[in-house]
């Protein structure tokens, strides 16, 4: 089985996307240092990533959507990254469906996988 390596710009924003949730709580994710090693610390505990990412395609559909990360789940990975595109979030100006990014995170709880814009 194949899993994305995942560079440190993509574990900021990894870390970036968990600390939005941590408002009036101590931050749910973070580095550690140990020794010579860094570890991400999410729930208190390590946390390796084994994440696969939506393409832009995937990621613009509800039908495309669920199916996916039903699918990811079955792998066992835990930790899906998706692109959301603006332009499908605000289609006209001042108008915002945020249809899309709500769909994603119900069908990441759903199936017990993090997920990270």
């Amino acid at each position: 089985m194949q899993y994305a390596v995942i560079d440190r710009y993509l574990l900021f924003f990894i870390l970036s996307v968990s600390a939005i949730n941590c408002v009036g709580r101590s931050m749910i994710s973070f580095l550690q240092q140990k020794g010579t090693v860094t570890q991400l610390i999410v729930d208190h505990k390590p946390y390796l990533i084994l994440g696969r990412k939506l393409h832009n395609s995937s990621s613009s559909s509800l039908a495309y959507i669920e199916p996916i990360i039903a699918k990811f789940a079955a792998q066992h990975l835990n930790t899906v990254l998706t692109p959301v595109c603006w332009d499908l979030i605000e289609p006209r100006e001042g108008k915002f469906n945020f249809r899309l990014v709500d769909r994603a995170i119900h069908s990441a709880r759903r199936n017990n996988l993090r997920l990270a814009f």
